[in-house]
């Protein structure tokens, strides 16, 4: 018997038993098992980390994070006219961008270079239309220092209408330890509308100022208006025999 024929036999021999498990998957309440989504397919069709497919469909942000990153790795030893070009690249690509993500890591790899057009890029951040690219902006302002980021902060936290972007500025302030970072966190101070904001300010001037005032806000606002003045003397021990008795 030959091999086909031998096969043919065997196929016949079973066809009752294929057409039984036919039947039955047609009855009423089955199905075939579905298989699970991992959710690889995207990633799959997109190339992974080879990006072989990037010009058919474009990087993942992922990628493109990525990539922007190493943009700021060892940026002092960058000569001026690279960080310049670099800066330049990164502030054409930040206008069309459309992904929230990819700003945020664009404005802090900005943050690292100090060439002036890197402050001009990350003021623009600080009026994003995404509030979580305004707060990570902050955030990196912060990081940033100097007496530029004391002017972007404070007109952000005086300006901003969102109250997270607010004290993320806030925040920032703390992270800044320039003589007038106590003059825009002042502004928090006079907004006793918001409790969150103040306790926010004076817990950054606790970390910036020369002393310690606790979470006296009335205290911490006087400070703020005029830094120069002596500490406000505490009670006498006439007095605080007196409180005792």
């Amino acid at each position: 018997m030959s091999w086909t024929t031998d096969n043919a036999n065997r196929l016949r021999a079973r066809t009752p038993l294929l057409l039984a498990v036919g039947m039955i998957l047609m009855l009423p309440g089955c199905k075939l098992p579905t298989v699970p989504d991992l959710g690889l397919t995207d990633w799959w069709i997109y190339g992974g980390s080879d990006h072989k497919y990037d010009h058919l469909y474009g990087s993942i942000p992922a990628s493109r994070i990525a990539s922007i990153k190493q943009l700021g790795e060892n940026v002092d030893k960058r000569p001026v006219q690279d960080q310049e070009r670099v800066v330049m690249e990164l502030a054409q690509q930040i206008r069309a961008e459309t992904d929230p993500l990819v700003r945020v890591a664009i404005l802090e790899t900005v943050a690292k270079y100090k060439v002036p057009l890197a402050g001009q890029v990350m003021r623009a951040g600080l009026r994003d239309q995404a509030k979580d690219v305004r707060i990570a902006c902050c955030e990196a302002w912060g990081r940033r220092g100097g007496s530029e980021a004391v002017e972007a902060l404070g007109a952000t936290l005086s300006s901003d209408t969102d109250i997270d972007v607010r004290l993320a500025a806030t925040r920032a302030l703390g992270d800044v330890h320039e003589p007038g970072a106590v003059q825009a966190l002042a502004v928090a101070l006079e907004d006793r509308q918001d409790p969150a904001l103040q306790f926010r300010a004076v817990q950054s001037l606790r970390s910036i100022g020369p002393r310690d005032l606790g979470n006296d806000v009335d205290k911490w606002r006087q400070y703020a208006k005029n830094p120069q003045a002596p500490p406000p003397e505490g009670p006498s021990l006439a007095q605080r025999m007196l409180w005792w008795q």
